[in-house]
Protein backbone atom coordinates (compact mmCIF):
# COMPACT_ATOMS: atom_id res chain seq x y z
CA UNK A 1 0.00 0.00 0.00
CA UNK A 2 1.47 3.33 -0.92
CA UNK A 3 1.34 6.54 1.25
CA UNK A 4 -0.57 7.99 -1.68
CA UNK A 5 -3.52 5.40 -1.03
CA UNK A 6 -5.90 5.32 1.71
CA UNK A 7 -6.07 2.20 3.50
CA UNK A 8 -9.09 0.24 2.71
CA UNK A 9 -11.00 -1.17 6.23
CA UNK A 10 -13.66 -3.57 5.96
CA UNK A 11 -16.63 -3.06 8.81
CA UNK A 12 -18.29 -6.39 9.22
CA UNK A 13 -21.32 -5.37 11.67
CA UNK A 14 -25.36 -6.50 10.98
CA UNK A 15 -26.14 -2.92 12.66
CA UNK A 16 -26.19 -0.76 10.53
CA UNK A 17 -26.81 2.24 12.64
CA UNK A 18 -23.40 1.22 14.53
CA UNK A 19 -21.53 0.20 10.62
CA UNK A 20 -22.31 3.85 9.03
CA UNK A 21 -21.09 5.41 12.80
CA UNK A 22 -17.79 3.37 12.42
CA UNK A 23 -17.59 3.78 8.54
CA UNK A 24 -18.01 8.01 9.06
CA UNK A 25 -15.74 7.90 11.53
CA UNK A 26 -13.08 6.36 9.67
CA UNK A 27 -13.57 8.33 6.60
CA UNK A 28 -13.25 10.88 8.34
CA UNK A 29 -9.64 10.13 9.38
CA UNK A 30 -9.10 9.11 5.80
CA UNK A 31 -9.36 5.64 5.70
CA UNK A 32 -11.53 3.69 2.71
CA UNK A 33 -14.77 1.72 4.11
CA UNK A 34 -16.62 -0.98 3.18
CA UNK A 35 -19.18 -2.30 5.07
CA UNK A 36 -20.63 -6.15 5.07
CA UNK A 37 -24.03 -6.64 7.34
CA UNK A 38 -23.64 -10.67 7.08
CA UNK A 39 -20.27 -13.05 7.71
CA UNK A 40 -21.11 -14.48 4.37
CA UNK A 41 -20.46 -10.95 2.57
CA UNK A 42 -17.40 -10.47 5.09
CA UNK A 43 -15.97 -13.36 3.37
CA UNK A 44 -16.28 -13.34 0.07
CA UNK A 45 -15.07 -9.33 0.38
CA UNK A 46 -11.93 -10.41 2.48
CA UNK A 47 -11.25 -12.52 -0.64
CA UNK A 48 -11.86 -10.24 -3.39
CA UNK A 49 -11.27 -6.47 -2.02
CA UNK A 50 -8.61 -8.07 -0.05
CA UNK A 51 -8.98 -4.68 2.57
CA UNK A 52 -5.74 -3.70 4.44
CA UNK A 53 -7.60 -4.15 8.10
CA UNK A 54 -11.10 -6.12 9.11
CA UNK A 55 -13.38 -4.43 11.77
CA UNK A 56 -15.53 -7.91 12.95
CA UNK A 57 -18.51 -7.86 15.09
CA UNK A 58 -18.60 -11.03 17.30
CA UNK A 59 -21.96 -11.89 17.11
CA UNK A 60 -22.91 -10.58 13.79
CA UNK A 61 -25.24 -13.22 11.90
CA UNK A 62 -24.28 -15.49 8.39
CA UNK A 63 -26.56 -15.80 6.00
CA UNK A 64 -27.14 -19.56 7.18
CA UNK A 65 -28.04 -18.45 10.77
CA UNK A 66 -24.96 -19.34 12.27
CA UNK A 67 -25.17 -17.85 15.82
CA UNK A 68 -21.83 -15.53 16.55
CA UNK A 69 -20.74 -15.84 13.03
CA UNK A 70 -18.38 -13.10 13.23
CA UNK A 71 -15.63 -15.73 15.07
CA UNK A 72 -16.50 -18.31 12.53
CA UNK A 73 -15.75 -15.80 9.65
CA UNK A 74 -11.88 -15.11 11.27
CA UNK A 75 -11.36 -18.95 12.09
CA UNK A 76 -12.23 -19.15 8.11
CA UNK A 77 -10.63 -16.25 6.99
CA UNK A 78 -7.29 -17.03 8.68
CA UNK A 79 -7.23 -20.10 6.53
CA UNK A 80 -6.21 -17.57 3.56
CA UNK A 81 -6.04 -14.43 4.57
CA UNK A 82 -3.52 -12.93 7.38
CA UNK A 83 -4.86 -9.06 7.12
CA UNK A 84 -5.12 -7.53 10.76
CA UNK A 85 -8.50 -8.48 12.51
CA UNK A 86 -9.99 -6.41 15.42
CA UNK A 87 -12.85 -8.10 17.11
CA UNK A 88 -15.91 -5.87 17.80
CA UNK A 89 -18.75 -6.81 20.46
CA UNK A 90 -20.76 -5.85 23.09
CA UNK A 91 -20.55 -8.39 25.42
CA UNK A 92 -17.18 -7.26 26.73
CA UNK A 93 -16.05 -10.18 28.95
CA UNK A 94 -12.52 -11.94 29.42
CA UNK A 95 -14.36 -14.96 27.65
CA UNK A 96 -15.53 -13.50 24.89
CA UNK A 97 -11.92 -11.51 24.16
CA UNK A 98 -10.06 -14.97 24.60
CA UNK A 99 -12.61 -16.62 22.25
CA UNK A 100 -11.69 -13.69 20.12
CA UNK A 101 -8.05 -14.03 19.87
CA UNK A 102 -8.37 -17.80 19.94
CA UNK A 103 -9.98 -17.42 16.67
CA UNK A 104 -7.73 -15.57 14.94
CA UNK A 105 -7.97 -11.89 15.91
CA UNK A 106 -5.19 -9.73 16.56
CA UNK A 107 -6.81 -7.32 18.48
CA UNK A 108 -10.28 -6.84 20.45
CA UNK A 109 -12.22 -3.60 21.81
CA UNK A 110 -16.13 -3.54 22.86
CA UNK A 111 -18.53 -1.66 20.55
CA UNK A 112 -18.85 2.35 20.54
CA UNK A 113 -20.57 3.64 23.18
CA UNK A 114 -18.66 7.00 23.66
CA UNK A 115 -16.17 8.87 22.44
CA UNK A 116 -13.19 7.54 24.08
CA UNK A 117 -13.93 4.35 22.90
CA UNK A 118 -13.58 5.30 19.12
CA UNK A 119 -10.42 6.88 20.05
CA UNK A 120 -9.24 3.70 21.13
CA UNK A 121 -10.19 1.88 18.24
CA UNK A 122 -8.37 4.11 16.32
CA UNK A 123 -5.20 3.61 18.21
CA UNK A 124 -5.31 0.17 17.87
CA UNK A 125 -6.18 0.59 13.88
CA UNK A 126 -3.13 2.96 13.29
CA UNK A 127 -1.07 0.70 15.27
CA UNK A 128 -1.97 -2.42 13.52
CA UNK A 129 -1.62 -0.37 9.95
CA UNK A 130 1.44 1.32 10.65
CA UNK A 131 4.84 0.02 9.15
CA UNK A 132 8.03 -1.61 10.82
CA UNK A 133 10.61 0.74 11.75
CA UNK A 134 13.55 -1.81 12.28
CA UNK A 135 16.32 -3.37 10.50
CA UNK A 136 15.67 -5.46 6.76
CA UNK A 137 16.69 -8.42 7.84
CA UNK A 138 16.86 -10.71 11.09
CA UNK A 139 18.57 -14.11 11.17
CA UNK A 140 17.47 -16.59 14.51
CA UNK A 141 18.15 -19.83 14.00
CA UNK A 142 16.24 -20.86 10.80
CA UNK A 143 14.10 -18.31 10.57
CA UNK A 144 14.88 -15.03 8.58
CA UNK A 145 12.45 -12.24 8.96
CA UNK A 146 12.31 -9.72 5.76
CA UNK A 147 10.65 -6.29 7.66
CA UNK A 148 10.31 -4.91 4.36
CA UNK A 149 8.60 -7.83 2.28
CA UNK A 150 6.87 -8.23 6.21
CA UNK A 151 7.94 -12.12 4.94
CA UNK A 152 8.96 -15.30 7.36
CA UNK A 153 11.40 -17.75 5.94
CA UNK A 154 12.12 -21.03 8.05
CA UNK A 155 14.24 -23.18 6.86
CA UNK A 156 13.69 -21.17 3.36
CA UNK A 157 10.42 -21.48 3.00
CA UNK A 158 8.35 -18.87 3.29
CA UNK A 159 5.26 -19.27 6.33
CA UNK A 160 2.54 -17.00 6.43
CA UNK A 161 2.03 -15.49 9.99
CA UNK A 162 -0.77 -12.77 10.65
CA UNK A 163 0.64 -9.55 11.81
CA UNK A 164 0.27 -9.37 15.49
CA UNK A 165 2.24 -12.60 15.56
CA UNK A 166 5.23 -11.11 13.05
CA UNK A 167 5.34 -8.29 15.26
CA UNK A 168 5.81 -9.86 17.97
CA UNK A 169 8.20 -12.53 16.91
CA UNK A 170 10.21 -9.10 15.45
CA UNK A 171 9.93 -7.20 18.70
CA UNK A 172 11.59 -10.91 20.14
CA UNK A 173 14.31 -11.20 17.87
CA UNK A 174 15.39 -7.77 18.03
CA UNK A 175 16.18 -8.16 21.63
CA UNK A 176 16.68 -11.93 21.27
CA UNK A 177 18.58 -13.36 24.22
CA UNK A 178 17.12 -10.45 26.95
CA UNK A 179 14.18 -10.56 28.83
CA UNK A 180 11.37 -8.62 27.16
CA UNK A 181 8.95 -7.55 30.46
CA UNK A 182 5.37 -7.93 29.80
CA UNK A 183 5.33 -4.08 30.02
CA UNK A 184 7.76 -3.40 26.82
CA UNK A 185 6.02 -5.74 24.87
CA UNK A 186 2.78 -4.15 25.75
CA UNK A 187 3.22 -0.73 24.86
CA UNK A 188 5.33 -2.21 21.35
CA UNK A 189 1.84 -4.09 20.60
CA UNK A 190 -0.97 -2.32 21.94
CA UNK A 191 0.66 1.30 23.23
CA UNK A 192 -0.04 0.36 26.44
CA UNK A 193 1.51 -1.18 29.69
CA UNK A 194 0.33 -4.22 30.61
CA UNK A 195 -2.45 -4.59 33.34
CA UNK A 196 -1.52 -7.32 35.48
CA UNK A 197 -4.79 -9.19 34.53
CA UNK A 198 -4.94 -9.20 30.42
CA UNK A 199 -5.00 -12.42 28.89
CA UNK A 200 -3.77 -11.45 25.28
CA UNK A 201 -0.25 -11.28 25.55
CA UNK A 202 -0.63 -14.56 26.81
CA UNK A 203 -2.86 -15.96 23.93
CA UNK A 204 -0.65 -14.48 21.66
CA UNK A 205 2.61 -15.96 22.97
CA UNK A 206 0.92 -19.25 23.07
CA UNK A 207 -0.57 -18.75 19.10
CA UNK A 208 3.06 -17.49 17.79
CA UNK A 209 5.22 -20.78 19.81
CA UNK A 210 2.36 -22.65 17.99
CA UNK A 211 3.06 -21.03 14.43
CA UNK A 212 6.94 -21.99 15.10
CA UNK A 213 6.74 -25.23 16.16
CA UNK A 214 4.13 -26.38 13.43
CA UNK A 215 6.95 -25.11 11.39
CA UNK A 216 9.75 -26.48 12.70
CA UNK A 217 11.39 -23.44 14.09
CA UNK A 218 14.98 -23.87 15.68
CA UNK A 219 14.04 -21.05 18.04
CA UNK A 220 12.08 -21.04 21.29
CA UNK A 221 10.24 -18.55 23.09
CA UNK A 222 10.93 -19.02 27.23
CA UNK A 223 8.41 -17.36 29.92
CA UNK A 224 10.33 -16.28 32.53
CA UNK A 225 8.26 -16.08 35.75
CA UNK A 226 7.16 -12.54 36.90
CA UNK A 227 9.71 -11.56 34.15
CA UNK A 228 8.53 -11.60 30.35
CA UNK A 229 9.63 -13.51 27.65
CA UNK A 230 13.21 -13.90 26.28
CA UNK A 231 13.99 -15.17 22.72
CA UNK A 232 16.33 -18.27 22.33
Amino acid sequence: MSESTAANILVAEDNIDMANLIAGLLTTEGYSVTIADNGDDALRLIREDKPDLIILDVIMPAQSGVERAGLEVCRQARTFSNTPIIMLSALGSDEDQVAGLDAGADDYVPKLTNPGSFGVLLRKINRLLQPYDVQNSLSCGNVEINTTSLSVLIDGRKVPFPQLQLKTLVFLAENRGRTVSKDELSGHLHNTPYDGSSKALNIGIGRLRKTLAENSATIEIITETGKGYRLI
